[in-house]
Parts: structure tokens; C-alpha cells; sequence
């Protein structure tokens, strides 16, 4: 498995707990924050706009990794601005 693949994976995961978040819609800007964290965990992997393998390769699937990205990220934040202001 490469980075990338298994960072899809995560992603996957992430923005599919996101949209479990938003149709409940009983959450809290913790539970957002703690996501955020994995989403940043994943962007900090980014070198040169990409992510390299341990050989130095970079391997195919930025593209969808960076959309993926993205995705999360703006989930995320939509999330954010639709709780109440605390």
C-alpha cells in the first residue's frame, strides 16, 4: 500500500464521519476539531504539492488525494458555521 492509497483510505473514513455528523446533526465544534486534526495530520504529508513515498517516489493519485482533501476540509468548516455561536 502506498501513502497515498492508504491516506485515501483515512480520508474516506474522515469525511464519511463528517457526513454522519451533518445528517444527525448533533454535534460539537469538539468533535469537528478533533477531525480537523487528522485532516491536518494528512496535509502535513504535502511536499512540493505532493506526497512522497519512503523511496522518494511519488506515487499515482494526488489529484484525487488533494480533492479528497479539500472535500474534508470544506465539510469540516460547513460543519463549523452551522453551530450556534457558543
Amino acid at each position: 500500500m502506498t501513502k497515498v492509497t492508504d491516506f485515501e483510505a483515512q480520508l474516506e473514513k474522515i469525511i464519511s464521519n463528517l457526513k454522519d455528523l451533518q445528517s444527525k446533526g448533533n454535534y460539537k465544534s469538539d468533535d469537528i476539531t478533533k477531525i480537523q486534526e487528522s485532516i491536518h495530520a494528512i496535509d502535513e504529508s504535502w511536499n512540493n504539492a505532493a506526497v512522497k513515498e519512503a523511496d522518494g517516489s511519488i506515487a499515482a493519485g494526488q489529484a484525487v488525494l488533494s480533492d479528497m482533501l479539500n472535500d474534508a476540509h470544506e465539510l469540516a468548516s460547513d460543519l463549523l458555521a452551522a453551530l450556534p455561536d457558543e
